[in-house]
């Protein structure tokens, strides 16, 4: 079980690996009848190399997992994205 410790929504200092586009990529972008607004998000996160890129905003989680602490950050509609297709493993 995960217990979420901070949230917050900061302005990037520099660039940081979007971590929503590993579930993104893992499952593959066919086959889920995403929007064309979620394909131009998924297309410019992979243009990007899925990066955070400096003076973007982002999610930013610090989550406890199984005793591990740990910081998740996302590109927000990358975030949404798994959200809403439910591709988050919890």
């Amino acid at each position: 079980m995960s217990r979420l410790i901070r949230e917050s929504s900061p302005i990037a200092k520099k660039n940081h690996d979007c971590m929503a586009c590993e579930f993104i990529f893992s499952e593959g972008v066919s086959g889920f009848g995403y929007s064309f607004l979620e394909l131009r998000a998924i297309a410019n996160a992979k243009k990007n190399m899925c990066k955070i890129k400096k003076g973007d905003k982002y999610i930013n989680k610090v989550v406890e997992h199984e005793g591990e602490i740990y910081t998740f950050r996302a590109i927000p509609s990358i975030h949404q994205i798994c959200l809403d297709y439910d591709l988050y493993w919890e």
